[in-house]
């Protein structure tokens, strides 16, 4: 029974009980991290669990694109069916693309099947079981998790954090709430705390390095970059460029949000993938930064007080290294609006 990799792995949500010895429908939808092996879909209640809680048999089923799930709403409208006799399984995927993607896969995987490329005795793919954790770091994990759910918890963490990024995260929370309310701000602030810890975790547990996190770093020091220069020469550059450097910041913080949650996903429990995942969804959004400095409250006090934080943050020096936007920013006068 060989082993190998999986054509294609991710979290799908469910309301169909995957567990052993359970065959009801579930009222709640639920995440699962799927794993396709040759022909058959293992299923893991987490990404860095060893053992499936289920494995399905490709050949058993037949895969329906376009369904109607009668039982309940899906989370997305991203979501097919593997049926089998009077069973069906629903799956949803976070997107149009990751939709499309299992789509493409289990078709090729339906087509090796028909031709008998597959083995039908694929074992599932080889993981390295995890060393009991001591309790300090059960303990370190356990405050990562809750802490930044409650206002003191957000505050300690705060507190820990290099003061520039503390205020640059608040900051940043305070101009969300004058766009989009209390409600907002405070989810936002919490995921990014999270997130921060969450990354930090990581390197101190020596599951990623400081290397891995390289190009989402490079990615957001280039949207800070073009918006620091953006906000200093705001009164002199055209609407049209002002559009195209939005354009460009929000592709940014959509690739670093897409690198940092793949980067993060096998370390992540399901429910968090999901809240970073629209975290960088609300912020890369088109309408989001024109919005933020369209607004003069917000441009005159948060975005120039955020701006003056990365300015001190990264050096003169160091600043000067990055990529310069000559189409956005030539030596020649720019056109006033």
């Amino acid at each position: 029974m060989a082993s190998t990799n999986p054509e294609r792995e991710g979290y799908l949500q469910t309301h169909y009980s995957l567990k052993k010895k359970k065959n009801a429908a579930k009222k709640k939808w639920k995440f699962y991290w799927f794993c396709l092996v040759q022909g058959t879909l293992f299923v893991y209640k987490h990404a860095h669990d060893v053992d499936p809680v289920a494995s399905l048999l490709l050949q058993d089923y037949t895969l329906e694109k376009k369904t109607t799930l009668s039982v309940m709403e899906p989370p997305t409208h991203f979501h097919f069916n593997l049926h089998k006799d009077s069973e069906s399984i629903p799956l949803v995927a976070e997107s149009e693309e990751e939709l499309k993607g299992w789509i493409d896969t289990l078709e090729n995987s339906y087509f090796l099947i028909g031709i008998g490329g597959l083995d039908p005795a694929a074992a599932p793919p080889h993981k390295v079981k995890p060393k009991k954790e001591s309790m300090l770091l059960r303990a370190k994990k356990n405050v990562a998790g809750k802490a930044a759910t409650s206002a003191l918890g957000n505050k300690v963490i705060l507190d820990k954090l290099p003061p520039e990024l503390s205020e640059a995260i608040t900051l940043f929370a305070s101009a969300i709430e004058k766009r989009d309310g209390r409600a907002k701000s405070v989810e936002i602030h919490k995921t990014l705390t999270k997130l921060v810890l969450k990354s930090w975790l990581q390197i101190d547990q020596k599951t990623l390095k400081e290397e891995d996190f390289y190009p989402i770093t490079s990615d957001l020091g280039e949207t800070f970059e073009l918006l620091v220069r953006f906000n200093d020469e705001y009164k002199s550059v055209s609407e049209e460029v002002a559009k195209k450097i939005f354009a460009r910041s929000s592709a940014l913080i959509k690739s670093a949000g897409h690198k940092l949650v793949t980067l993060l996903t096998p370390h992540l429990k399901p429910e968090n993938v999901h809240k970073f995942s629209n975290c960088f969804a609300f912020l890369s959004d088109p309408n989001f930064l024109p919005e933020l400095w369209s607004s003069q409250s917000i441009r005159e006090n948060e975005l120039y007080r955020l701006c003056n934080v990365y300015k001190k943050c990264a050096p003169r020096d160091v600043r000067k290294k990055r990529k310069v936007h000559r189409e956005f920013f030539p030596k020649t006068l720019k056109t006033p609006r």
